[in-house]
């Protein structure tokens, strides 16, 4: 029904009227416009009291108006012969006049060259979902004028208007699914007040025009996991998709759906805060297992947990930035290969011996191989070097998945020590002059041994460092304390000062050794200062230690890709000063009397467990036959075993028993020394033998 307007339309009741009455009689209603059956206009009365009422004149015969009573937040009321009537301009015909009459005004953008637009037409450059009845309020169901609109702003892939959402919280009480439309809730949060999917996002994979979205906030009433993910997003293809924040947010491809969306592709997604990012599949489906999601970017800030999962592999997916900070932090694919994650913080995440978490860090599942993991944060300029990873990394697929530091393009490490429990470790080797320690320590067969307090589990060969060399000592326990022997040109002990290094967690224990003063795993230093031109890097048992349980030890240095060194000289200790009677060493390894006289060649090495529990006093053991038990594939059988060979065998958690063999039968080995404490199946057993050649 449109509004008529007209100036000076005036007169006077011609009979007194009560507050139901909807016929009023003028005196004259001669100035009053005609009316069509679908027009209306105002009247004000007004009695000489100064009671008024507004009403809405829906027709006119002559002097008789019919009315609706009591309009524009007034109250119908008595009036008495002789009140005033007039056609003011009131609020109501203002509103109706406004809607009546958008269509035609005009709207024109400041600027040059502009075009004329109706107020109509300019209204509907997007579709508001309050034009649809929704509230924004957080209280009122806002379900059914969402979905209304969203039915107005797209019809199949063809968008009609932008949806739009006005500042507000919309409460829905079931999933509300803005597929196929453009979306601009970036003001907005969408409150899902039931469980189950609060907000399907996306478009149609076979459409590579998809629109893009942008969403503020959602939440949901839970639970927020793989099967009722926060925020779900199907067949988006060639998409923009923009969150500002949702707990748990999944990319499903699904090849089930009927708009045949099984793939996600070519489509730039914005992240700004979630607990959980899912790239995964239907589950279950009835078609087709080939369900992808490939050639994806992704721009995070911060988040929790990636997942990458599903019935097919995932490929070639880009992910930028991403802090995955807390215990809880993982990227973990599981199907998916060349997947890139570039610039990721770890702070606070799982940590494989630093401390910095317990969480799952990141995994690389068996269908997996040629991802990669780029770490660009570290918790200290001096702490890590440039080179420490610090997510703890599973890695189950191929070697091509890779975890690195942005750095490592800048400089370059090299491993300078590695020693375990399978490397050449015998009890007459000598240590290189210069150094404090007369021999190096001598594992047992079951770990790097120290015993408690403090005493030397392990020593380095000497090795070159320089002025800006970062190095990093690492035992693969925590029961430790390493540290480093520092040296002149000469060999001989540097009088340290605080400013010859940079380390937060390690000092100068004394004029030329740096340790740390705590159980750690690892220690990293850079030098400042050309006057340490050698190093030993020294294993030390932990304090109230008895028991240490690393079976590896290393030491790497970084030195600037840059710079013109080459391979960095190490100075490995191979003198002894005469042949071995106890300890390890794979076969073929040879070692030098200090003398020059002889060297001593391992020609046999096995490496085995017990077949049997044995007893104290026991002078047989029973061995496991060595097949799949070898570290080495030269290494030979329990029947190549002689009289006279040497024997080590594991009587506890850290010790081992050395002796030599008496006879063979079978799997079953006589030993000259019986044994000093019961041993059980299982325990380590390494076999060895050397052969003495005279040098001239």
């Amino acid at each position: 029904m449109s509004i008529v307007l007209k100036n000076n339309a005036s007169d006077f009741l011609a009979a007194t009227i009560d507050s139901s009455q909807t016929s009023i009689t003028l005196q004259s209603g001669a100035s009053f416009p005609v009316l069509s059956p679908d027009q209306h206009f105002y009247g004000t009365i007004e009695s000489t009291e100064g009671t008024r009422e507004i009403v809405k004149v829906t027709a006119r015969a002559g002097n008789n108006l019919t009315v609706v009573r009591g309009q524009d937040g007034t109250a119908a009321a008595s009036f008495p012969q002789g009140s005033r009537f007039e056609a003011r301009i009131n609020v109501a015909s203002v509103e109706d006049y406004v809607k009546q009459n958008a269509e035609f005004a005009d709207f024109n953008q400041e600027g040059v060259d502009v075009v004329t637009r109706s107020i109509q037409n300019r209204l509907q450059d997007r579709v508001s979902v309050k034009d649809f009845g929704a509230v924004g309020d957080g209280v009122a169901d806002d379900t059914a004028a969402i979905q209304a609109a969203k039915a107005a702003a797209h019809t199949g892939d063809t968008v009609n208007f932008c949806l739009y959402f006005p500042q507000g919280s919309y409460r829905t009480t079931s999933t509300i699914d803005l597929r196929r439309a453009m979306v601009d809730a970036s003001e907005a949060s969408i409150v899902g007040d039931h469980a189950g999917i609060a907000l399907i996002l996306g478009g149609r994979a076979q459409n590579p025009n998809n629109p893009w979205q942008k969403v503020f906030r959602v939440t949901s009433a839970g639970p927020n996991d793989s099967t009722a993910p926060t925020v779900r997003i199907i067949g988006a293809k060639v998409q923009n998709i923009d969150i500002e924040r949702a707990d748990y947010i999944q990319l499903y491809a699904d090849s089930d759906d009927a708009n045949l969306d099984g793939s996600i592709a070519y489509s730039t997604f914005s992240i700004k805060t979630c607990i959980v990012l899912e790239l995964t599949t239907n589950p279950s489906p009835i078609g087709s297992s080939v369900q992808w999601i490939n050639e994806n970017a992704f721009y995070l800030s911060r988040i929790r947990q990636l997942f990458i999962n599903g019935t097919y592999a995932h490929n070639n997916n880009i992910f930028y930035r991403g802090n995955f900070e807390g215990s809880s932090g993982t990227i973990n694919i599981q199907n998916g290969t060349s997947n890139k994650f570039y610039d990721t913080r770890w702070e606070g995440a799982a940590d494989g011996g630093s401390g910095e978490g317990d969480g799952p860090g990141v995994v690389f599942g068996s269908g997996t191989w040629g991802n990669l993991v780029v770490q660009s944060w570290i918790s200290s300029s001096i702490d890590v070097s440039e080179f420490r990873i610090i997510p703890e990394v599973t890695n189950n697929g191929v070697n091509s998945n890779r975890v690195v530091t942005t750095n490592q393009a800048f400089l370059k490490e090299q491993r300078v020590y590695s020693s375990s429990i399978y490397d050449a470790r015998v009890n007459t080797q000598l240590n290189m002059q210069g150094s404090s320690f007369d021999r190096r320590p001598q594992a047992s067969v079951c770990c790097i041994r120290g015993d408690i307090n403090f005493s030397t589990a392990d020593v380095s060969d000497a090795f070159e460092v320089a002025n800006g060399d970062v190095v990093q000592v690492r035992a693969s326990s925590g029961a430790y304390r390493p540290g480093l022997l520092c040296f002149d040109s000469d060999m001989q002990p540097v009088a340290l000062a605080s400013s010859d290094f940079t380390s937060s967690t390690a000092s100068i224990a004394n004029t030329s050794t740096i340790f740390t003063t705590a159980n750690r795993s690892n220690i990293s230093v850079r030098f400042n200062t050309n006057a340490v031109a050698y190093c030993i890097a020294v294993l030390s048992s932990g304090s109230n230690v008895a028991t240490n349980t690393a079976d590896k030890f290393t030491v790497d240095v970084v030195t600037p890709n840059i710079s013109t060194r080459g391979t960095i000289p190490v100075y490995p200790r191979n003198l002894v000063d005469g042949v071995p009677t106890a300890g390890y060493a794979p076969r073929g390894h040879v070692f030098d009397k200090d003398d020059g006289s002889e060297s001593y060649v391992c020609v046999f090495a096995l490496n085995t467990v017990l077949a049997a529990n044995a007893s104290t006093g026991g002078s047989v053991v029973k061995l496991t036959p060595a097949d799949g038990q070898n570290q080495f594939s030269h290494e030979q059988s329990i029947s190549d075993i002689s009289a006279s060979d040497i024997i080590g065998i594991q009587t506890g958690a850290t010790s081992t028993h050395w002796t030599t063999v008496v006879s063979v039968s079978g799997d079953d080995v006589t030993i000259t020394d019986a044994l000093p404490a019961d041993v059980s199946l299982g325990d380590r057993v390494a076999v060895v033998r050397w052969a003495t050649q005279t040098l001239t």
